[in-house]
């Protein structure tokens, strides 16, 4: 084989890599999102943070060494994953990211936190230029997360009970549901102590009506 064709043998390898690095690169995704965290999960250091969760939906573990996370579109280097350390994510597997602005706290602690009236979030590779996945979210209430539709990743749901490292469920597409619906499940006493009144209500109107009907029934035959 003469140089010529050396170096276009060497060249088709080169793009060949280059095209299976980014599909691999393009299985990572944004996957959920928290923007106001008081209960849910804790960090290492028992704090309740911002958070947001990567899924890698492809058939090969994946390295998020080098790869940056940020929530300005002007910025896409705003923080990065320890490029001499490994984040390897298995087919299917998810990475938890606590957005917290204290990236003294641990390899997965952001230098931002995320804003729960709605922002970006961009993952980029480690070129520092090539996005991967990017996320604009809206607001979402406190304890609440905004993630990945269960049978369809691409419409994102309001999560009551949100789903850090694991598989998301249904969700609720409104937010206006989501408030009503998170209303109830926080006051259940509430709740029960209504149904509880509105069916002793209903016995009485019902022995009420009863009683009457005995009454005039009696009146009718004196």
């Amino acid at each position: 084989m003469d140089l010529k064709n050396k170096n276009i043998v060497f060249i088709i390898l080169i793009v060949v890599f280059l095209i299976n690095f980014r599909a691999g690169a393009q299985d990572i995704i944004i996957n959920e999102i928290m923007s106001s965290n008081q209960e849910t999960i804790q960090d290492e250091d028992s704090d309740f943070n911002d958070w947001l969760e990567l899924k890698n939906v492809g058939e090969e573990e994946l390295n998020l060494s080098g790869y940056y996370l940020s929530d300005k579109t002007d910025k896409l280097t705003s923080w990065q994953f320890d490029p001499n350390k490994d984040f390897i994510i298995p087919p299917g597997g998810y990475l938890l990211i606590w957005a917290d602005e204290e990236p003294g706290e641990g390899k997965l602690h952001t230098n931002f936190k995320l804003s729960s009236s709605g922002e970006m979030i961009i993952l980029t590779e480690p070129d520092g230029v090539s996005i991967v996945n990017q996320v604009k979210f809206p607001q979402i209430m406190t304890d609440v997360s905004f993630g990945r539709k269960l049978n369809k990743p691409s419409k994102w749901v309001y999560f009551i009970s949100p789903t850090p490292e694991r598989k998301n469920n249904l969700g609720i597409s409104s937010y206006y549901w989501t408030e009503k619906i998170k209303f109830l499940a926080e006051n259940k006493i509430i709740i029960s102590l209504f149904l509880i009144s509105f069916f002793i209500i209903l016995v009485l109107l019902f022995s009420y009506y009863k009683t009457n009907k005995k009454l005039e029934f009696s009146t009718s035959i004196a």
